[in-house]
């Protein structure tokens, strides 16, 4: 009987280890994935501040903000 539970234990003991490295290895490769930066070339946005383009972009959401009272994103016609 102490043999056979001798044994047990040692399996058990190594699935154990198994799975902490099987851990470890996820951890580290996720950590390098998550950590890795991505350079992007994002050009400037030209946000028009002429009369013009204000009045077409007041057509667009001029009755919405005041309906509402909230921020409304604008999209101006180029």
């Amino acid at each position: 009987m102490g043999r056979v539970t001798k044994w047990i234990g040692i399996g058990f003991l190594g699935l154990i280890g198994l799975l902490v490295i099987a851990v470890v290895i996820v951890y580290a490769l996720t950590s390098r994935r998550m950590s890795k930066t991505y350079a992007v070339n994002d050009p400037p946005l030209a946000i028009p501040t002429d009369s013009a383009s204000i009045a077409n972009a007041h057509g667009f959401c001029g009755s919405n903000t005041r309906a509402t009272g909230r921020i409304a994103l604008v999209f101006v016609r180029e």
